[in-house]
């Protein structure tokens, strides 16, 4: 059986979506870790993993930064 996932986060304090779903859970955060690295000087790294439901995971580097990734089907 294979998933969907969704991304969506927080990057410097502004709400940002991403209009296209991955495979798995890993291809959405590589995604987001290259995202983030070719738009910004900061090092990514993530500080702490929120499970907000059974397939809901916030991840978390600091207070204005951090993605959210939902598996959708």
């Amino acid at each position: 059986m294979s998933h969907t996932y969704t991304l969506s986060g927080v990057i410097n304090g502004n709400n940002v979506s991403f209009d296209r779903s991955f495979s798995s859970r890993d291809a959405a955060i590589n995604y987001m870790c290259k995202y983030y690295e070719q738009h910004f000087v900061e090092n990514f790294q993530v500080e702490e993993e929120i499970e907000k439901d059974r397939h809901v995971i916030e991840y978390v580097w600091n207070y204005y930064n951090r993605f959210t990734v939902a598996r959708v089907s």
